[in-house]
């Protein structure tokens, strides 16, 4: 009885371990993918036809041949699409150009003409120099004469300065003219008007104005209607002290600024 446990627990046994489905081999409708891989490049066939295209026609036939199975491998499929159609293209384009071409003349005399038209636009362009200047020849003894004149240093004029005070001679012998006179005198109009205005003058047409209702009603400040009873002529007292003036209590901060400042 007291060998039996209190609390049986069962005994721990782990899941039944998960089954997963395998794999069977690789199908073999891949295979031909695998052999398409196999295929070299486009581009190394191509550049390698043009190597021994002149050296070996033999390999140039082998490598054409695999030039077109690597064409029809599935990873060129999308490649070969657009080259079909350049290929149309450039068909189109050339039997244009034969349909162009005139059917008198053989090919070997356009070519010829051609030739002959290139030759001609090839030639550099004529050069067209400027006329030669003739000349003038002098005999020795001509030449002799101012060789003395000319070995002579050039004679410069140098202007004396001017003395202070004295005045020049044209000055002293200057005519004025009817058009500098005409500009000197003062006209008829300047001569009433005085040079000097009257401080504190007042116009007479100044005097005589009168204020009309308008400008003495523009005149007062605007005030709403409780202020205006308190800006009131008769009633307006300047030295009576609001009555939120006299509620202010000032803060800490206005009190210590309110304090004099000790100067030494």
């Amino acid at each position: 009885m007291l060998a039996l446990p209190k609390n049986p627990v069962e005994k721990y046994q782990p899941p039944p371990p998960e089954t997963f489905k395998t794999f069977g081999p690789v199908e073999d409708g891949i295979a031909f993918r695998c052999d398409h891989l196999s295929r070299p490049f486009i581009r190394m066939l191509y550049e390698n036809r043009r190597l021994y295209k002149a050296k070996d026609p033999v390999y140039e036939k082998k490598i054409t041949k695999v030039l077109d199975k690597s064409w029809d491998a599935i990873y060129n499929y999308y490649r070969k699409i657009l080259r079909n159609r350049r290929l149309k293209r450039l068909k189109r384009k050339r039997e244009k150009e034969l349909a162009k071409k005139p059917k008198g003349k053989a090919l070997e005399k356009i070519e010829q003409e051609r030739k002959e038209r290139l030759g001609i636009l090839s030639t550099p362009k004529k050069v067209f120099l400027p006329e030669k200047i003739p000349r003038k020849w002098k005999a020795l003894e001509e030449l002799l004469r101012d060789i003395d004149r000319l070995a002579l240093p050039k004679e410069y004029h140098i202007i004396p300065p001017r003395e202070v005070g004295v005045v020049s001679k044209a000055a002293l012998e200057y005519e004025i003219t009817e058009a500098i006179m005409k500009l000197y005198t003062i006209p008829e109009r300047m001569k009433g008007r005085q040079s000097d205005p009257c401080l504190g003058y007042v116009k007479k047409s100044a005097l005589r104005a009168t204020c009309s209702p308008r400008v003495e009603k523009l005149a007062q400040p605007s005030f709403s209607a409780r202020e205006a009873k308190k800006h009131d002529e008769d009633k307006y007292d300047p030295w009576v002290i609001s009555k939120n003036a006299l509620k202010y209590k000032p803060s800490a901060r206005i009190l210590e600024l309110a304090k004099p400042f000790e100067r030494e």
